[in-house]
């Protein structure tokens, strides 16, 4: 009551209140989604993106990278963990002599096939939005939003592509 008084009004939190009805007809259409554009998979990250306003990346941040698979320290700075992988001979000052050939393990990070992956579920998330579009301008059932044709680019990459070769 005190700290009331010293706000001058009253502070009202907790309790529910009913979801908007297009809320409610989106979620829905969601749940009716074919597994051949994803299923409830793309559904539920199709809702998760509409709550953080964002868009599904597609994989443009995906470069290959080699990398070693451990580094050491030494008091010449780091350097990569090296491994014998077999024997050389050879001749030097009319000896046979032989050595221990080093190579590095590596890693490949971002592979091709994980830029792969990101592109097929930008088209499955990109072929959930279109079928959400066409509902909802087929059979209505929104009441205070309005479906526009505007989507996402259906391939992103393509046209990044395009920008470089010219």
């Amino acid at each position: 009551m005190v700290w009331q008084a010293e706000l001058g009004c009253r502070v009202q939190g907790g309790g529910t209140s009913e979801p908007h009805p297009d809320a409610d007809a989106v979620v829905d259409a969601l749940a009716q989604l074919p597994e051949g554009i994803g299923g409830w998979r793309i559904a539920l990250v199709t809702a998760d993106l509409c709550r953080a306003g964002e868009t599904l990346g597609w994989g443009s941040n995906l470069a290959p990278q080699v990398q070693p698979i451990d580094w050491k320290q030494t008091k010449h700075g780091r350097s990569a963990v090296t491994a014998t992988c077999g024997k050389a001979r050879y001749t030097s000052r009319g000896k046979v002599r032989e050595v221990d050939l080093r190579c590095c393990p590596i890693t490949i990070e971002n592979h091709p096939r994980d830029q792969a992956r990101a592109r097929r579920d930008y088209l499955l998330w990109w072929s959930a939005l279109t079928e959400l579009r066409d509902t909802f301008r087929i059979y209505g059932g929104l009441t205070a939003h309005q479906v526009t044709g505007a989507l996402p680019p259906m391939k992103p990459w393509e046209a990044k592509r395009a920008a470089r070769a010219a």
